[in-house]
C-alpha cells in the first residue's frame, strides 16, 4: 500500500479506536479488515476498516485497569501488557503504534545495522517481518523469547523517563527487577536502536519525520505519557487522511 493509503486505513482504525475507549482489544495486522477496492483514477479506495476477533476483548469502566493477565499477542504488546498490567486504554494505543509502524517503517531499521542494503531493506519490508517478532534461531540455549521482545522494546521505544514511568506503574511486581535488568545490559558495546533515529531514503523527509513523532508517541513506555486516540486523531500524520 502507498503512504496514503496506510494514512486512511490508520485514521479510520484510530477512529475506531477513540469511539471504543472503554473496551480492552487484541491489536494486530491480522484483527484489522479492510473493505478496499482500486479506481483508475484514485487509486486505491478504502471503504471501511474494522476491527474483529473481540473475544478477547472486555468492557472496562473508566479508570479501570487489567491486572494479572497478559492480554494481545507477545508480538503487538505494549510493556505493561506483557508484565501483567495494570492494562488501560493506553495499552491499545502503544499496540496501535506498532500496527502503524509495521506497515510504514520496516525499511527502516535496516539503515542502522552495518551492511544491510537498500534491495535487502525492501526484501525485509516485503516479508513483513515484525520488528518484535524474535526467531527461534536468534534464541541461544535457555534463552526466553520474551526476554529479546521485552528487549527490543526497550532497544526502540523506551527513554530515562519512559521507562520510570512505567517501572513506577509497576511498582511491587516482580517484572521490575526484568526490566531493569534488560535496561542496563545496553551499554556502549550493545548501544540502543531508538526509533527517532530510524532513517529512510526513499520518502517525503517531512512526512517521514512526522510519522516518526506519531509512533514516538503511541508507543511511550509510560503509559501515563502515552498519545491517546483522540490526540492521535489531530497529528499532523493524519491532516490529508
Amino acid at each position: 500500500m502507498r503512504t496514503t493509503t496506510l494514512t486512511r486505513v490508520s485514521n479510520t482504525l484510530c477512529s475506531s479506536l477513540y469511539n471504543l475507549t472503554d473496551i480492552a482489544k487484541d491489536i494486530k495486522p491480522n484483527n484489522i479488515l479492510v473493505n478496499w477496492h482500486r479506481n483508475v483514477d484514485k487509486g486505491i479506495v478504502v471503504e471501511q476498516v474494522q476491527l474483529t476477533d473481540l473475544e478477547d476483548a472486555c468492557f472496562m469502566p473508566p479508570d479501570a485497569a487489567i491486572v494479572g493477565l497478559q492480554p494481545g499477542n507477545w508480538m503487538w504488546r505494549s510493556p505493561e501488557a506483557h508484565a501483567q498490567g495494570p492494562c488501560s486504554e493506553s495499552t491499545d494505543m502503544f499496540s496501535f503504534g506498532l500496527v502503524v509502524s509495521f506497515g510504514e517503517s520496516s525499511c527502516a531499521m535496516g539503515s542502522l545495522v552495518q551492511g544491510v542494503t537498500n534491495v535487502e531493506q525492501c526484501i525485509y519490508a516485503l516479508t513483513k517481518r515484525v520488528v518484535l517478532a524474535v526467531d527461534e534461531s536468534e534464541l541461544e540455549e535457555g534463552e526466553e523469547l520474551l526476554s529479546h521482545v521485552l528487549a527490543r522494546q526497550i532497544s526502540y521505544f523506551a527513554d530515562a523517563d519512559g521507562l520510570a514511568g512505567l517501572l513506577n506503574r509497576l511498582q511491587g511486581s516482580p517484572w521490575v527487577e526484568v526490566f531493569e535488568i534488560l535496561r542496563d545490559d545496553f551499554g556502549e558495546s550493545n548501544p540502543r536502536k531508538p526509533f527517532a533515529l530510524w532513517k529512510r531514503d526513499d520518502c517525503d523527509q517531512e512526512d517521514w519525520s512526522n510519522f516518526k513523532t506519531l509512533v514516538e508517541g503511541l508507543t511511550r513506555f509510560d503509559p501515563d505519557r502515552r498519545m491517546t486516540a483522540e490526540e492521535a486523531l489531530n497529528h499532523s500524520w493524519f491532516r490529508d487522511a
